[in-house]
């Protein structure tokens, strides 16, 4: 959590351009969590995604669906009933 101000000005320098200037001042922090926790959750996240293996999906060729056929009311397509 951090507590403090934030203050943003505009003004127009010597060549005409409009300038933005912020001023963030933090006067407290203090962390949600501890070390250890983020460590673990931070661990955890490059468990869950890895930019090689979501690579590996795109890449992969997709699995041909099979049209239903006409009389298939009840068959299970995709975990869905039709």
């Amino acid at each position: 959590m951090v507590e403090g101000s934030f203050q943003s000005s505009r003004l127009t320098d010597q060549n005409g351009q409009l300038v933005n200037s912020y001023v963030i001042s933090a006067d407290r922090i203090q962390s949600l969590e501890t070390k250890e926790v983020t460590e673990e959750r931070r661990k955890n996240n490059l468990k869950e995604f890895s930019i090689s293996e979501e690579e590996n999906k795109i890449n992969s060729p997709s699995p041909i669906l099979q049209e239903p056929a006409e009389d298939d009311s009840e068959v299970n397509y995709d975990g869905l009933t039709w």
